[in-house]
């Protein structure tokens, strides 16, 4: 190696480059893909140590109360954002790339089942990693969309054929649940047997491979609540809970959530 290169290696110049490819940038959770890792040399030959790719995302969590104006006697919940890896990857097999060479490493995907829809506030994210034999780390991400299966497009039709529209949606931690966080769906009627008299109706998902959990509320704003719906689904404050099957046709679909919106308009109509 000329001493040029390897005075512009030791600044990090002209080294090794990664990126990973999906065969399909739309998925849709439980869906398995195959995921291609380019590797690109850069000006002289490295050794790399390890290669990584993370599926990632983030959402909200309240990790405590800080109170608010001194004349009000009021708490509300502070908000950070949390990191979560769905997916990882690892290859640790040191290998030697060489200058202006690229290496292509086929990998098999599995969408997780809880992995967020891509809408709103929710990301989805492929962290890729190589690492040479200093331990310089090199990452690049590349954005996902991931868009609903069959169960979810049957909620979401339905839904709008009542006359809501979404509003909102946005990732939610929740303890207790077999994921750290599920997604939070606000919606608002604006046609429908629900317009003018129902401000709002909030749904919490969150799915494995045999079911999806749904928690409702309604009106939450107006009744002064102040936690994001994650939290409330934790200590049970919810209007109503449903377990839909991941089988269930779309006739069958519209039927439970019938009752569940039967139930709903009692509550607005007798609270």
């Amino acid at each position: 190696m000329s001493l040029l290169k390897k005075t512009l290696s030791n600044l990090g110049i002209g080294e090794a480059k990664v990126d990973a490819e999906v065969t399909d940038h739309v998925l849709c959770p439980g869906q398995s893909k195959t995921m291609t890792v380019h590797l690109y040399g850069g000006s002289s030959s490295q050794r790399i140590e390890s290669v990584k790719v993370n599926l990632q995302c983030w959402y909200w969590s309240e990790p405590g109360l800080s109170s608010m104006e001194e004349d009000q006697d009021t708490a509300v919940a502070t908000r950070e954002q949390s990191w979560y890896s769905l997916w990882q990857w690892q290859q640790s097999r040191s290998f030697e790339l060489g200058g202006g060479q690229r290496q292509d490493l086929s990998v098999d995907v599995t969408v997780p089942w809880n992995t967020p829809l891509t809408i709103d506030e929710s990301k989805l994210w492929l962290e890729s990693t190589i690492i040479d034999e200093r331990g310089k780390q090199t990452v690049e991400y590349q954005s996902l969309t991931v868009r609903p299966d069959a169960l979810m497009d049957s909620i979401f039709s339905y839904l709008e054929s009542l006359g809501f529209r979404l509003r909102q949606v946005r990732c939610e931690a929740c303890d207790g649940l077999w994921s750290p966080f599920g997604q939070t769906f606000e919606w608002v009627p604006i046609d429908g047997p629900f317009h003018g008299y129902l401000r709002e109706l909030t749904i919490f998902m969150c799915r494995d491979q045999d079911t999806l959990q749904l928690w409702f509320d309604i009106d939450r704003r107006q009744r002064g609540e102040v936690t994001m719906f994650g939290s409330a689904v934790a200590q049970g404050h919810y209007l109503r809970h449903v377990s839909l099957h991941a089988e269930l046709s779309h006739a069958d679909v519209v039927e439970q959530l019938a009752a569940v919106f039967a139930h709903c308009e009692s509550e607005v109509v007798f609270s």
